[in-house]
Order: structure tokens, then C-alpha cells, then sequence
């Protein structure tokens, strides 16, 4: 499989992803004005944090296979791997939407956050593998701490669901989105060089 059809098989699903999510959320029985929609305000607040998780997951994707030349069998099994936790998305989603500041849902939430990330690394360092080029590898730098960092941000949302529920959501989702949502610049640059190197 060549690097266009990876892109369009992943951004396919994570449209799909969206649209089953979105159709989770529903208003509030017997619902007739504006005012009554506040009793779902929760479930749009949680839908927003999962639908930027997902967004930031496919800018930073896309970022990440910009440079890329090789493709091979490993990083088709891991970018697999990054969409099946991906597809955990909404159901954490949904169970958290009905039961805000649970445990149980809060610390589901967060371990499905957790798995993308870690497939995210997996992927990352797959590719890595794949395309041992110097300068990709230099690019990359800054993308491997970042992971690093989101990782033990991970970890400390999961920890403070004992301290109080909903701090995993704000931790794992809130601060995660907030490392991620300027996607690495390194790569594009690094298209941007190969590109002019070409003409």
C-alpha cells in the first residue's frame, strides 16, 4: 500500500468515527426551548473534547506521514493498531456523556486516550524504522517528546480519577488536546526542503 491510500483509508474511518459519535448525543426528553438544551450542556462538552481528540489525532497524522517515502508491512499493522483505539472513541465517549464524574467511565475515558496515544508512538516509531533517513529522524525529535510528555500526562489523568473523576477527562483529554493542537511544524518543513530539492 503506497502512503495515499494510508491517508485515505484513515481518513475515511476517522469521518466515520465522528459521524457514529455525534449521533450519540441526544437532547433532553420533552425538550421544546433553547433553555432546556442546558440539561445536555455535559454530554456537548464531552462530545467537543472527543471530537478535537480525533481532529487533533488526524492533523497530527497527516503531519507525520507528510516526508514519508517507505511503507511497509509494520507501520500498515500499527496504523491499524492507532485505528481500532481510535474506533473506542465513542463508546468512552457515550458511557462518560451518562455518567460525568464517575469513575468506572472516567477511567475508561482516559485508558482509551492512553492506548491512542500509545499506538500514535508505536506508529511513530514504525516509521521511524521504515525511513532511517537523517533528516526524517532530526524532524522528528521534537514529535518524540511531545509524545513523551502527552504519555505522562496520560498517566497522571488516569491517577487523579482516584482524587476526583472528572480530572482525568480535563487531564487526559483537556491538556492532551492543548499539547497536540499545534501539529509539528518540523515535518512540514522537511516536505517543504524535499520538495524544493526535487525541482
Amino acid at each position: 500500500m503506497n502512503k495515499s491510500r494510508l491517508e485515505a483509508y484513515t481518513d475515511a474511518i476517522i469521518a466515520i468515527i465522528i459521524t457514529l459519535m455525534v449521533l450519540n448525543i441526544q437532547p433532553p426528553n420533552n425538550a421544546i426551548y433553547f433553555h432546556q438544551l442546558g440539561q445536555s450542556a455535559h454530554q456537548f462538552f464531552i462530545y467537543t473534547c472527543s471530537f478535537l481528540l480525533l481532529s487533533m489525532y488526524w492533523n497530527n497524522h497527516h503531519h507525520l506521514l507528510q516526508p514519508v517515502k517507505q511503507i511497509n508491512g509494520t507501520v500498515l499493522w500499527m496504523n491499524n493498531l492507532f485505528i481500532f483505539t481510535m474506533t473506542l472513541i465513542p463508546f468512552a465517549t457515550h458511557w462518560l456523556t451518562n455518567h460525568l464524574d464517575n469513575l468506572d467511565p472516567e477511567l475508561l475515558y482516559g485508558t482509551v486516550v492512553l492506548a491512542g496515544d500509545s499506538a500514535y508512538a508505536l506508529l511513530t516509531w514504525a516509521l521511524l524504522k521504515a525511513n532511517p533517513g537523517k533528516m526524517y529522524h532530526q524532524a522528528m525529535q521534537s514529535q518524540i517528546h511531545k509524545l513523551y510528555l502527552s504519555l505522562t500526562f496520560n498517566v497522571l489523568g488516569l491517577l487523579s480519577a482516584f482524587i476526583k473523576p472528572v480530572l482525568t477527562l480535563l487531564i487526559s483529554g483537556g491538556v492532551v488536546i492543548l499539547l497536540w493542537f499545534i501539529p509539528d511544524r518540523s515535518m512540514e518543513k522537511l516536505t517543504k526542503q524535499k520538495n524544493i530539492n526535487h525541482q
